[in-house]
């Protein structure tokens, strides 16, 4: 639930001041302040869109409406932070496109494996029919779709061995996250798939409930998984979107000149999050080698094969229009 800021709110006792967060009718002199929660770390990518979302409010609003970001779980994990937009709660977010899936089940369209080729692909269908009827759903549950950043391709960081063809997966314990199609594609490469949520997967390595974890390439990095395993293996078997949500709640109580301003610094703010992941990608390799971790590559053609299956299995529940918008994207 947005606050309502206003100087008549403040109590000044000697040299402590008491911002007194009430929600008036009327806005007046009123500071709108939007509370965006998440549940990464300051160095992400999910970080720096919200930083700049927050930066391009503060600089276009004149002071009507900001963003106070609570990062790091502080407000939640992803799926409790989803469930709280619809609430209302909570005012804003950028979660995993994976945990939109309990909620919209078409979101798998962007898990199907090995459907990117790089993300030029990527963003051509997230950024396309594809991505604006996903976005559309949301508004059935109570959520604003805002824009789509790039989390990209999925690897497999481990303490048991490198990976290079399908067998060495076997008798794995690989985290994934909890999406149903992440998860089968994960066991049908041949590893013991576990879902666990973001939040708990430090502590999971921690207490070797897994062995390794599958996660977009840049977040490996920003998270310090490098602190936690040995080996990171290039599969990039799955894509993951981070999608920068809203709730309808909070959306439609602004007056009509704040939703634009707030809907357009949104989609100005979407380059940084996909220029964070090129960056972090840039030097992965070398960096990850430079703390220890042996890195390699693997020829994705007999992974493939074993997910193959997935996309007819999974495309009842997708939709065949969304399944066709991805198929035409990678074509392209």
């Amino acid at each position: 639930m947005f606050k309502r800021v206003s100087l008549r709110n403040c109590l000044v006792f000697g040299s402590t001041t008491f911002l007194l967060l009430i929600a008036l009718v009327g806005y007046g002199n009123a500071e709108i302040v939007l509370r965006l929660g998440h549940d990464n770390q300051l160095i992400s990518p999910t970080h720096v869109t919200a930083a700049k979302w927050a930066q391009l409010i503060s600089e276009r609003a004149g002071g009507k409406v900001t963003i106070k970001i609570y990062p790091q779980g502080q407000l939640g994990g992803e799926k409790s932070l989803v469930e709280q937009l619809r609430l209302g709660t909570v005012d804003a977010t950028i979660v995993a496109h994976n945990v939109i899936v309990g909620f919209v089940p078409e979101f798998q369209a962007i898990t199907l494996p090995f459907a990117f080729k790089d993300y030029d692909h990527a963003y051509k269908f997230l950024n396309g029919a594809g991505g604006t009827a996903l976005l559309n759903k949301l508004e059935t549950i109570g959520i604003k779709g805002m824009g789509f950043i790039n989390t990209g391709f999925r690897s497999i960081g481990n303490n048991i061995r490198p990976l290079y063809k399908p067998e060495d997966l076997k008798g794995i314990k690989i985290r994934e996250i909890p999406d149903p199609l992440a998860l089968a594609a994960v066991s049908a490469m041949g590893a013991n798939a576990v879902p666990i949520p973001w939040g708990e997967v430090i502590s999971a390595l921690e207490q070797k409930t897994i062995d390794g974890v599958s996660t977009g390439n840049s977040y490996y990095w920003s998270a310090r998984l490098y602190d936690y395993t040995k080996y990171f293996s290039y599969t990039n078997h799955l894509y993951t979107s981070n999608v920068v949500l809203m709730s309808l709640q909070s959306f439609n109580r602004l007056p009509k000149d704040l939703q634009e301003i707030v809907a357009k610094t949104a989609i100005d703010s979407l380059p940084d999050g996909w220029k964070s992941v090129a960056d972090t990608e840039a030097n992965l390799t070398k960096n990850l080698e430079g703390k220890g971790i042996k890195v390699n590559t693997v020829d994705p053609k007999p992974f493939k094969e074993k997910v193959e299956h997935l996309w007819k299995e999974y495309e009842p529940k997708i939709g065949k229009e969304l399944v066709d918008e991805v198929k035409k994207a990678i074509a392209k």
